[in-house]
This record gives C-alpha cells, structure tokens and sequence, in this order.
C-alpha cells in the first residue's frame, strides 16, 4: 500500500465533508445539516476545499486513487494494474 501524505488525507477528508454538507444541504434535516457544518470548519473549511487541487485515498486490498480537482483526471492502482482517466 502507498503512503499518502498527511496533507493528502486532510483533503481526501475535506472532500468527504464537502459531500456530506451537500447531501445535508439539500435535506430538511437541520441536525444533519449542523454536523455537516461542523465537520466542514474542522477540515479547514470552504477556502481550504476551494483551494484544495489533488485528492488521493486508499482503500481495502491495495487500492490507491489520486483525483485532480482541476482537470478531473483520475488514477487508480492495485497490485500492478494501473487506470488513468482523463
């Protein structure tokens, strides 16, 4: 499996947060809104997603993933099968 550096999985988090308040966002749920929130401010915040270019994550059986923000190119690993999508 590959390191990901620390900074990587702040963003692989705020990304997962910007999710999670969208969601929320189009619910009626305020408490479900209010965590979203939260966890939002706690990854850095709105500026900290904006200015947020590459996102990389790992997952269960040596999956390894990097999104460009940007571009939206994205590339994934496993063992030695590597996919780039542009």
């Amino acid at each position: 499996m590959r390191f990901v550096p620390p900074l990587l999985r702040l963003s692989a988090a705020t990304a997962s947060s910007a999710l999670l308040l969208a969601c929320s966002a189009n619910s009626a749920d305020p408490k479900a809104t209010a965590v979203a929130d939260r966890v939002m401010t706690a990854m850095g915040g709105t500026d900290a997603w904006n200015n947020t270019r590459y996102l990389a994550w790992d997952f269960f059986r040596g999956q390894y993933q990097i999104w460009d923000k940007q571009t939206g190119d994205f590339h994934w690993e496993q063992d030695t099968l590597v996919a780039n999508y542009t």
